[in-house]
């Protein structure tokens, strides 16, 4: 009988001792886990802070990813890898960044990057998800965009319509609007004009069309037409335009930049030397 109570008292000291090695051992954690929080969000802004001193691209790009490896809860440095991506042009990985973090981006700023893009059917989901969050001129303008991309002319002018009707004044609204007379064929704008504001919409296809068919091309048309053909993965066309537009103005640092781009992004690096001999001539050795 003792022995039983003897037994019954040593299993009840194991297991009190058991519950406050526990509650030790959480307390510790629940005090630890903070300060290795806070360690990860000052290393993150380091990080941050050397990507903005950089000069070199691809180090800019590691450590902004290295700073949202470690703040994945960090708002900033997911915005700052997102952002980094978005002037890159790969809008793919911009959307796909901003959306991981748990702060809501807004809807038609994502839209509008799908467009770029070349995702029609990503922007309209992104778009009308904002019309339903909260109608106005740019998530039906957005809608409208998107439906002339789809050859959906008719339904384009609704959309352009409804957004006038919310904001006359928005220049999402007067862009659709504008868009709409050219493809009803009552705009009295020039084909070059048509061309960039439909580019600047995202229309490229017919933008690439209406400027190949310009009897003569400035410079800032061959690096449109460019642009254009890089954003749909035609680098060889581009470096083309580029080409073209440097026959007319061999000096343009604007072209000699985006053809060292381009090539850079083709393979193609057996020509970039001669490029930025040139371009270091004419007084621009970063860019």
């Amino acid at each position: 009988m003792k022995l039983k109570s003897l037994n019954r008292n040593n299993s009840f000291s194991f297991a009190l001792i058991a519950v406050v090695i526990i509650a030790t051992a959480g307390l510790a954690f629940g005090v630890a886990l903070p300060s290795i929080n806070s360690w990860r969000l000052a290393q993150a802004d380091k990080l941050i802070v050397q990507a903005h001193t950089a000069s070199d691209p691809s180090a800019v790009r590691a450590l902004l990813s290295q700073a949202a490896l470690l703040g994945p809860d960090y708002p900033m440095a997911l915005q700052e890898l997102a952002n980094n991506y978005w002037r890159a042009g790969e809008y793919d990985k911009a959307i796909s960044t901003y959306q991981s973090g748990w702060v809501a981006v807004n809807n038609n700023f994502l839209g509008g990057l799908a467009i770029k893009a070349s995702n029609a059917a990503l922007a309209k989901q992104l778009y009308t998800k904002a019309n339903k969050q909260e109608e106005s001129a740019q998530s039906q303008s957005g809608l409208a965009i998107v439906n002339f991309i789809d050859g959906n002319n008719s339904q384009g002018c609704i959309h352009a319509q409804r957004a006038t009707k919310l904001n006359l004044s928005s220049p999402q609204s007067e862009q659709a609007k504008a868009i709409c007379a050219i493809f009803s064929g009552g705009s009295k704008l020039g084909a070059r004009e048509q061309a960039y504001i439909l580019a600047n919409a995202g229309i490229y296809n017919i933008a690439l069309e209406k400027l190949g068919q310009l009897a003569t091309k400035s410079v800032g048309d061959w690096e449109l037409m460019a642009n254009i053909q890089a954003a749909q993965g035609q680098l060889g066309k581009a470096t083309d335009s580029l080409k073209s537009a440097l026959n007319q103005n061999p000096s343009s640092k604007t072209t000699l930049k985006l053809l060292i781009n381009i090539l850079n992004k083709s393979g193609q690096t057996g020509d970039i030397a001669t490029y930025q001999t040139r371009l270091n001539s004419l007084g621009l050795t970063n860019f």
